[in-house]
């Protein structure tokens, strides 16, 4: 939840100059969501001790991946053929 309000925090800095400056915000908000997504993976392992790593660091990547993998998924119900 904090690695999203940190995406839309960065993603609302600045202007909307031109179309690179958009792309350019977006990358910056995606890599300082990364951050922190890696920053609170390694304060949960050094804090945590006898953790079982590989159940752990699974239900972490899925919960992190799966907002990303939401945008794959195609939206058909405007498709006037079905």
């Amino acid at each position: 939840m904090i690695a999203g309000l940190t995406f839309f925090a960065v993603a609302g800095l600045g202007g909307l100059g031109s179309g690179f400056a958009i792309v350019e915000r977006a990358l910056r908000a995606e890599a300082s969501k990364i951050l922190v997504i890696i920053a609170a993976l390694c304060g949960v392992l050094s804090t945590v001790k006898g953790i079982a790593f590989v159940p752990f660091f699974a239900a972490f990547a899925l919960t992190a991946l799966l907002p990303s993998v939401a945008l794959l998924v195609r939206d058909d119900s405007a498709d006037p053929s079905r």
